[in-house]
């Protein structure tokens, strides 16, 4: 498996402000991972489950395996694209080997 697609910065919301000031919601990087597109793209069952909850699932991409990542998460693709992970899946890939799959939401938010 490769993933030779791009580069996503991945963040999570954290509170920004001061004590005492008003809340105020900012990004804190996690990390940076290459990324490739899952071979199989968004299925009818995903995009059906999403869609069942109010989300819609916009693209599915796939990274090296990182556990620490969670749903509400941010994520920047290198195509300038912001999503919000809906969901994180860990995998094992033909040779055994572990890795990331996350379903991606479309996020226009432009508050952060």
């Amino acid at each position: 498996m490769t993933f030779d697609d791009g580069i996503a910065r991945i963040c999570r919301e954290v509170m920004s402000s001061a004590p005492g000031d008003m809340p105020k919601n900012g990004l804190k990087e996690i990390g940076s991972f290459y990324y490739g597109y899952s071979e199989y793209g968004v299925s009818v069952s995903r995009y059906t489950a999403a869609q069942s909850v109010g989300h819609t699932v916009t693209a599915v991409i796939n990274i090296d395996l990182c556990r620490e990542l969670c749903e509400r998460d941010v994520v920047f693709l290198d195509d300038g694209t912001k999503c919000r992970i809906y969901q994180v899946q860990h995998r094992k890939d033909d040779d055994g080997l572990w890795f990331t799959v996350l379903s991606l939401e479309r996020y226009n938010s432009d508050d952060q």
